[in-house]
């Protein structure tokens, strides 16, 4: 186009110049005309990068089928990234059946001068405590009443020992009693705790009882009661003592209601009594004011 325009011009001047007519004066305004012609025809066709474009282009963004990343800025040197909580394995786990859960109101007990026996509420429970002197009892092979002294002879039978490994499950929950022994009333869940091979206090013995310990004898008895359909005796055995546990409906609605809440604390279909006891521990400590009464007196005489 260019090159046309410069042999129209370069035309026309020879033509003016030989001849200057009215047909020259003519040529002149085509020539004008056609380059008018042309710089509109270029300002069309080229790119024009300012706000309205813009703008423009910022109203199609929603309107994009391609999806968009957005980068991510780079950690701070020595800066831990911050991650989420663990959350459940499933958010349809169910609570226990605690309607479904029944418990011994008694046990068979055998009066003697070797047994001392107290009773007191602690951790939402009423526990009724038998103390003795290990080395006084007599000789016996019984099991059952080796675990629980005071049990007349041939009351009980044995049926699952801790070597059996037996898991008794409900729900979410897994639990291994130490043994299970059987009554013709129903069955005794036992809990055994060393401690080390030291005796408990029995001047402070509900202040030293650990929560703790408490419910997991108390879910253990819960799993067994659920999976046999039988009533059954939570009992805590200690070097010298054995505690028989009384929970209120409430906690036993509450433990129902925790344990799946720790399987899903920890990720997993399922959740040992001793896990969901430890939980339990903490979540209902301010409820039952569980205290250590003798931590809190020996902290007070060493900050004097």
């Amino acid at each position: 186009m260019d090159r046309i325009l410069a042999g129209m011009w370069q035309a026309i001047k020879e033509q003016m110049v030989e001849d200057f007519s009215i047909f020259g004066l003519f040529a002149l305004v085509i020539l004008v005309l056609c380059i008018i012609l042309v710089l509109l025809l270029r300002r069309r066709t080229t790119p024009q990068v300012g706000l309205s474009k813009i703008r423009s282009a910022d109203t199609l963004l929603p309107l994009d089928p391609e999806p968009h990343f957005q980068a991510q800025a780079p950690a701070e040197p020595g800066k831990e990234e911050t991650k989420p909580l663990p959350q459940a394995a499933s958010s349809l786990i169910e609570p226990l059946d605690a309607e479904g859960v029944r418990f011994l109101g008694t046990l068979p007990f055998v009066s003697s001068g070797l047994f001392r026996r107290e009773s007191a509420p602690c951790a939402g429970l009423t526990v009724h405590a038998v103390f003795f002197d290990p080395e006084e009892l007599p000789e016996t092979d019984d099991t059952a009443r080796r675990l629980i002294p005071f049990l007349p002879e041939k009351a009980s039978e044995v049926l699952v020992r801790e070597s059996d490994r037996r898991n008794f499950r409900a729900g979410v929950l897994v639990a291994q009693p130490d043994a299970v022994l059987m009554l013709e009333k129903g069955l005794v869940s036992v809990e055994f705790k060393s401690k080390g091979g030291r005796f408990d206090d029995v001047t402070a013995w509900r202040e030293k009882l650990r929560p703790a310990d408490l419910y997991q004898t108390l879910l253990a008895a819960m799993a067994v009661s659920l999976e046999e359909a039988r009533p059954v005796a939570p009992v805590l055995r200690t070097m010298n003592a054995v505690y028989f546990l009384h929970p209120s409906a409430e906690l036993v609605a509450e433990l129902a209601r925790l344990a799946p809440k720790a399987a899903q604390f920890l990720e997993s279909d399922t959740v040992s009594a001793k896990d969901a006891a430890d939980l339990a521990a903490v979540v209902l400590r301010k409820r039952y004011g569980q205290t250590n009464r003798e931590g809190e007196i020996a902290h007070r005489a060493m900050l004097r």
